[in-house]
């Protein structure tokens, strides 16, 4: 006969209880294992009849401290209610069939001691606050409410054209002594296009040379005589007029034998030469011509529906057929206010090319005009914002940290995870999004920030 106290600590209503198996008399195994299972019965008629309610502590506001002692008191009650028996029938039994409680006692007092003492400082540390278990704050996550407004796209032809084209002429009549480009190549600013034979502006230079200085001379000499008063006033001055006169027209001839040398006066391509080397060719007459490709330029002509939104536009953009898989973005340079004869208006647009740009002027493209236009004066939520109550709509709206329902009437429209509102709300509500069955009418809520993607963990 063997009688000793068998000691589980339980949890019941906030307390430890034990419970005691007095004299019992084991004679064989099988007496043991049933009264371990009797035991076991009355630990899961604990279990069922728990309530977390007899402990405040579990509702304190402080979210922390709330989700700390869930954590410890769950990991107690693990541990206590889910003693393997098994492990204590093999230190009871042995192979005579006779009992044996040495440390079975022990181990179920240490176990049953430490739950006690530690359920028993959380029911403190949540009791006499005076508050009501439902008053804690609820963490809630937020979305405001956008006005919504609609990117349309049209589509227009057009023509690349290059920046600027000229002709390149010499101010002089005369024949061509030398072409120094070839169509298509390449020039820069300054370099020299062609020449002209110069000798007989370099013949009138040196005969307009020596008049200049002969009537210097004579100048001189008249200028002399005239401080003496020997010289009539009007003689001096037709001779200081001829003087001046001379000097004008080696200026002149100075600048016709520069003007026998054609440069290029940007940089760009040579698009186009007219004449051979020898050439006889007036003053004014193309010699070449030039392209500036350093910005293309795009005119489009636009009906007046599009030009009155001109200024909704936010991107422009261009492509080829024969270029697939690659846009080229436009720039807006100007419009003509006026409209041309088919009632059409000019928008004028250019692109900036890489030095890999396939775009060439002469190409045909697509120009696409992307604006904003205000989408019938709706606002937009995202859709886990809104709840079903009654079979109409409502969301949480949070305002000084406190939530109330909101009636809403939806629109048809889904654009982008998001649901289109046509009443019932303001641009730049606050309204809750997710875990909206938790949350009831004046609930005290606190925001939690939004996670950064570029802080993660809130380390920096």
């Amino acid at each position: 006969m063997i009688s000793s106290w068998r000691k589980y600590g339980c949890i019941k209503y906030g307390r430890a209880i034990q419970i005691r198996s007095k004299g019992q008399g084991y004679s064989n195994a099988a007496d043991v294992i049933h009264s371990i299972k009797n035991i076991r019965d009355e630990q899961n008629n604990v279990i069922s009849n728990f309530s977390w309610q007899q402990f405040p502590a579990f509702h304190s506001s402080n979210g922390a401290l709330r989700c700390f002692r869930r954590m410890i008191s769950g990991l107690l009650l693990q541990a206590y209610l889910f003693l393997p028996i098994d492990n204590e029938i093999k230190m009871i039994t042995k192979k005579t069939g006779k009992m044996n409680y040495k440390n079975v006692n022990q181990r179920s007092v240490i176990y049953a001691i430490g739950i006690a003492v530690i359920l028993a400082v959380l029911s403190s540390c949540g009791s006499g606050n005076g508050k009501d278990s439902d008053t804690y704050v609820k963490l809630v996550k937020t979305a405001r409410v956008q006005q919504d407004s609609l990117v349309e796209q049209k589509q227009f032809p057009a023509t690349v054209k290059e920046n600027q084209k000229i002709n390149l002429a010499f101010r002089v009549a005369g024949p061509i002594k030398k072409i120094h480009v070839r169509e298509g190549d390449y020039v820069k600013k300054g370099q020299l296009i062609a020449e002209m034979d110069a000798r007989d502006y370099e013949v009138q230079k040196a005969a307009a040379q020596a008049q200049v200085e002969q009537l210097r001379s004579e100048y001189a000499r008249v200028q002399q005589l005239h401080r003496r008063n020997s010289v009539a006033d009007n003689d001096y001055e037709k001779m200081k007029a001829g003087k001046e006169m001379a000097e004008a027209k080696l200026e002149n001839v100075n600048d016709q034998l520069n003007d026998t040398r054609l440069y290029a006066p940007f940089s760009g391509y040579v698009a186009e030469v007219m004449f051979d080397d020898g050439a006889l060719v007036n003053h004014g007459t193309p010699i070449a011509t030039m392209i500036d490709v350093s910005k293309l330029r795009v005119e489009i002509n636009v009906p007046s529906s599009m030009f009155l939104k001109r200024d909704a536009i936010t991107k422009i953009e261009c492509t080829q057929d024969d270029i697939p898989g690659k846009t080229f973005a436009l720039t807006l340079d100007n419009y003509n206010i006026k409209a041309n004869n088919n009632g059409l208006y000019a928008i004028y647009l250019h692109h900036q090319p890489d030095a890999n740009s396939p775009l060439a002027p002469g190409m045909n493209v697509s120009v696409k005009i992307y604006y904003t236009t205000p989408f019938n004066s709706l606002l937009s939520l995202p859709a886990n914002a809104v709840f079903e109550k009654e079979n109409e709509s409502y969301v949480w709206l949070v305002e000084d940290n406190t939530v109330r329902s909101k009636k809403i009437v939806l629109s048809k429209q889904i654009r982008n995870g998001n649901l289109q509102v046509s009443a019932g709300l303001q641009a730049g509500d606050q309204v809750v999004i997710g875990g909206l069955n938790l949350l009831k009418e004046n609930d005290t809520v606190e925001i939690v920030a939004p996670v950064s993607k570029s802080n993660v963990g809130n380390l920096l």
